[in-house]
């Protein structure tokens, strides 16, 4: 028979004090009170976010992005001449 763990030993001794005060844990809990008076609150539409970016920025961006790409395309290139190789 396989020992109690810690959590099953805590359920025991939990039941046996129910037992001794001659109560069940269903008789003590009390369903809560629906409250039905609740304010409604809403929230103001809002505008999308919208990011204006200067066009020569927009250009340094993209010229950063294609450098960036071909630098990776290459890499994988030789990455794989490589491996063939050895």
């Amino acid at each position: 028979m396989p020992k109690k763990t810690k959590r099953e030993k805590v359920i025991a001794e939990y039941r046996r004090k129910l037992q001794t005060l001659g109560t069940h844990p269903t008789e003590n809990i009390s369903p809560e009170p629906k409250i039905s008076n609740l304010p409604t609150f809403s929230l103001p539409p809002q505008s999308p976010l919208t990011i204006a970016l200067p066009q020569k920025e927009f250009q340094e961006i993209q010229k950063d992005l294609i450098t960036t790409i071909i630098k990776i395309a290459i890499f994988f290139i030789l990455e794989f001449v490589l491996w063939r190789l050895v």
